[in-house]
């Protein structure tokens, strides 16, 4: 295999895959001949136009380099373990080569002088393959980043306001949880995020452990065309609103108007264990990954997750899982949002503690009602849970209380919205300009 022309066609299918080998270490350096001028072109051009990456013609045209596909399967990882091998395996040739010659010369200090020359040039290697940063490398990351959030850059936005305000979006890399009482609406929360960020033009794969396809599409075509949810999974829709469903449907059927097939749904149970959600993730390449009941993946079936099968411990095993979800979102850079369930104790909060929770100056101790597990909050950069009591379900409204977020700041705990199946009305209620941040210092949210 052509090392030079992999690293080359990997990095250049989009910017995130760009992103991932610049992560990986992938300088110029490590690349020989016209195939180093083409990589330089390319940082060049990303440097010149943020998150887009040149067309291959015009790497063509700059180096001479026509660069080709390689073979599925190949990762960035594989071929920058490759090309770091590589450029190891030339300095201790070339070291071997020159340090005799200088021997032989007998010149014993210019040959220590060498040998220490080049150890150092293989440790700065070694450091660089183990994805080890040093701090020079890694404070013009925190330059760019403060660029972006000063120049309002979000991450992929909720469909709330006030969360955007407070998170900036889900950013490549982290995991927000959405938790609730059965039934009380974490798959609406998941779908209605999930076609928010589509609708913005980023892709989106839904794994689905508990519903299939089907079901899970109802949901959606029933938001995006404002069907009555009732009405729509029942068949009685109606004479008036029944052509405009069929319209619905033929829109969202060409991928040409709708752009549907940057909207991809998992619900085979065979492929609901870890590696096999890795294996689509990296098929499909979304910008965001969502992931219904976590609770319910097979587990089973991966070899990484065997030591928790024996204790018959659900808790062990769904942890393991909040913390793969979190590693797999940052090697992977894309964003996750997961589904998990509150326990029976959340619905015990007190008529009092309730009213806190929707004046949004208490959290009703949700954050200690997590079921199965203790470390979505340890894992997560935001979770939001779910409440409805009797009024609100009335009003047809839902609380999400704020358990975390990825900013360390203090802030409003509750964001309300409208919660209505029959108009498909989940808009916020009277949001704020600015989320009411209270000035009493850091001490319980965790920085990100």
């Amino acid at each position: 295999m052509n090392f030079d022309n992999a690293i080359l066609w990997l990095a250049t299918r989009n910017a995130r895959s760009f992103k991932e080998c610049k992560e990986a270490g992938i300088a110029d350096w490590l690349l020989v001949g016209a195939h180093r001028r083409a990589w330089a072109f390319v940082v060049r051009y990303v440097a010149d136009n943020p998150g887009v990456i040149p067309p291959l013609s015009l790497i063509k045209d700059d180096s001479g380099i026509e660069v080709v596909p390689v073979e599925d399967g190949v990762t960035i990882r594989y071929v920058a373990e490759k090309l770091f091998e590589r450029k190891q395996f030339g300095i201790l040739q070339h070291h071997v080569v020159e340090t005799g010659k200088i021997l032989e010369r007998g010149d014993q200090k210019a040959a220590l002088e060498r040998t220490l020359g080049d150890a150092e040039k293989l440790r700065r290697l070694r450091t660089a393959g183990l994805r080890v940063h040093t701090l020079a490398d890694t404070v013009r990351d925190v330059q760019d980043q403060y660029r972006r959030v000063a120049a309002g850059a979000r991450g992929i936005e909720f469909p709330w306001e006030s969360l955007n305000q407070i998170t900036f979006g889900m950013h490549p890399g982290t995991l927000t949880f959405w938790v609730a009482r059965p039934s009380t609406g974490k798959t609406w929360a998941a779908a209605i995020s999930a076609v928010f960020a589509w609708l913005k033009g980023h892709r989106v794969l839904i794994v689905s452990p508990e519903m299939d396809r089907v079901e899970l599409a109802e949901r959606i075509v029933s938001y995006h065309g404002r069907f009555n949810y009732s009405s729509l999974i029942s068949g009685m829709l109606g004479a008036y609103a029944e052509p405009k469903f069929d319209e619905e449907i033929e829109f969202l059927a060409d991928p040409v108007r709708s752009f549907a097939d940057r909207f991809f749904i998992l619900d085979d149970d065979v492929m609901m264990s870890p590696t096999a959600i890795e294996e689509a993730v990296d098929a499909v390449e979304p910008d965001v990954l969502y992931v219904d009941s976590t609770y319910m993946l097979r587990v089973v079936d991966d070899e990484r997750f065997r030591k928790y099968f024996g204790k018959g411990d659900k808790k062990e095993r769904v942890d393991a899982v909040a913390e793969w979800l979190r590693s797999n979102g940052r090697r992977r850079r894309i964003a996750t949002a997961a589904v998990s369930q509150l326990s029976r104790e959340a619905k015990k909060i007190k008529k009092k503690s309730q009213r806190k929770v929707k004046e949004g100056v208490s959290t009703g101790g949700l954050e200690d009602t997590l079921a199965f597990t203790d470390v979505i909050l340890q894992h997560s950069h935001n979770v939001f849970a779910l409440m409805r009591d009797d009024d609100m379900a009335l009003n047809k409204q839902m609380a999400v209380v704020i358990l975390k977020v990825r900013r360390p700041i203090k802030m409003t705990r509750t964001v309300m919205l409208n919660w209505n199946m029959d108009t498909m009305d989940f808009s916020e209620i009277g949001p704020e300009t600015e989320p009411q941040f209270e000035d009493r210092g850091y001490d319980d949210v965790e920085p990100f």
